[in-house]
């Protein structure tokens, strides 16, 4: 079985440093440390390289990006982290924030993103969960495998936006994770943020033209399934 998990981490196009761990393709938890420490036991770890990020280009591009980028950063590690998708990884020692300006502004780079640190996820504590056919089909537990939300780039909560027939924002499992709207004062029919709704303090109804949300249970459950709490 470990020779197994070795070879599969050996086939995946994974790397490993002390504190970034990045996988394209789904592993599962177990596997993901077993690739960790047999990196670290035949020193493919890099302790030295502390930032990382991800970004996308043309494999036309790769050869002028990698050359500038190397003249900017004289230790940077650039490798490609997919078979099938365009994706890129640099890694340095370089200062994370900057790293990422670097990359950013480099002409052919289409998008950039911070390496994500890849934690323990644990299954939600609804009791009924199993109950809720829908996760199987969307493949949610293999989704929070990888991510169960975070930060961009920028240091912003990331926000799912649910395009539904409305959904009850005072829901016991939906009311914690609500998105509130911070440039927006709610009731006071203005548009304070001039982004050319009044009121979207958790969003808009495209019916009524008002940011006042529509209860429905399909649109409770869609925005329960993506964002409840736990």
């Amino acid at each position: 079985m470990i020779l197994k998990i070795i070879a599969k981490c050996n086939k995946s196009n994974i790397f490993v440093s002390i504190k970034h761990l990045f996988m394209l393709k789904s592993l599962s938890l177990t596997t993901a440390f077993l690739c960790f420490w047999h990196a670290f036991l035949t020193g493919q770890v890099n302790t030295e390289l502390t930032s990382a990020v991800i970004f996308e280009s043309s494999p036309n591009d790769m050869e002028r990006i990698s050359n500038e980028l190397t003249t900017k950063v004289k230790d940077v590690s650039i490798r490609k982290i997919s078979k099938n998708f365009d994706f890129y990884l640099a890694a340095s020692s370089t200062d994370l924030k900057m790293l990422n300006k670097l990359v950013a502004g480099i002409k052919g780079v289409s998008s950039v993103t911070n390496d994500d640190v890849v934690e323990l996820r644990s299954k939600p504590n609804d009791p009924r969960i199993n109950e809720q056919y829908a996760h199987s089909f969307i493949k949610s537990f293999e989704a929070w495998d990888v991510t169960t939300g975070g930060k961009d780039g920028k240091g912003r909560d990331v926000v799912i936006a649910v395009i539904d027939d409305g959904f009850q924002i005072n829901h016991e499992d939906i009311k914690p994770n609500l998105w509130i709207n911070p440039s927006e004062i709610p009731n006071d029919g203005i548009d304070n943020d001039n982004n050319g709704y009044k009121d979207d303090i958790n969003g808009w109804n495209a019916k009524t033209n008002k940011g006042l949300l529509d209860i429905s249970s399909h649109g409770t459950y869609v925005a329960g399934a993506a964002g409840a709490k736990g």
